[in-house]
């Protein structure tokens, strides 16, 4: 889904929780351990180029 302008990751901040934006699957899995590795929610903006490809 293409939504613009919304900051995901300050919203997960703005309810008590964390936030972070991850632009390259190769952060993916650090950022799933750093949400793992704290009490409470975690809000993770996975971006995407939209162009259909798959990543390999």
């Amino acid at each position: 889904m293409d939504i613009d302008g919304i900051d995901f990751p300050a919203l997960g901040r703005a309810f008590g929780g964390r936030g972070e934006r991850v632009a390259d699957l190769a952060e993916l899995p650090a950022a799933l351990k750093r949400a793992l590795d704290v009490n409470g929610p975690t809000v993770i903006e996975v971006t995407v180029d939209g162009s259909g490809s798959s990543a390999t």
